[in-house]
């Protein structure tokens, strides 16, 4: 039963487009809509973008530096206006709340992603809040971080299988020529 529930589930989710899943994000509420804009950005597992850290992503930024780090959390070629999208979100808007809140440093929690009360997201709390938003929208199928992560990595394939043929590095003009060389040494004219 719960397989069929599943396959019903993953039939519905072939019906959602990326325009419904940018309409969804708009109406989310601020605490909510950066994560779900950071798991549009990279399709990244839903677990892994909750519990991602602050410490971590610092790291990971420093050593590749901005776009090279954005591509290695993402699942989907990642598009270069996204690279600043966790730093300035650090530095921004997690740095206002915590001071908002007056968490000193030590006592910071570490994931990147918190909530009004500056605590650490659940998965849970996250779908639940995408439940009752998807229940007050009257969509057909409720949305969820791995709904968003879904539609993006699926939009991401079909755009790549949909693009023509890359051409070669090289000049066809200048193996064309080398073949009529190559085939007039081998006196085949």
């Amino acid at each position: 039963m719960d397989d069929e529930k599943n396959s019903v589930a993953d039939m519905a989710l072939h019906d959602v487009t990326i325009e419904e899943v940018e309409a969804f994000i708009d109406e989310l509420p601020n605490e909510y809509r950066f994560l779900a804009i950071f798991v549009y950005a990279t399709a990244a597992p839903p677990e892994a973008a909750v519990s991602l850290e602050v410490e971590a992503v610092t790291r990971l930024f420093a050593k590749l530096g901005n776009a090279r780090a954005m591509q290695r959390l993402s699942n989907v070629p990642s598009h270069p206006d996204w690279e600043l999208l966790l730093p300035v979100y650090i530095a921004g808007r997690r740095a206002d709340l915590l001071k908002r809140k007056n968490i000193p440093p030590r006592d910071e929690p570490p994931q990147v992603y918190l909530d009004r009360a500056a605590r650490p997201f659940t998965l849970e709390k996250v779908n639940g809040a995408f439940l009752r938003l998807s229940r007050k929208l009257n969509l057909p199928i409720p949305f969820s971080l791995e709904t968003i992560a879904r539609v993006v990595a699926t939009q991401s394939m079909l755009r790549l299988m949909a693009m023509p043929e890359h051409q070669p590095d090289f000049s066809l003009h200048y193996w064309s020529v080398c073949g009529r060389f190559e085939y007039e040494r081998e006196r085949h004219v």
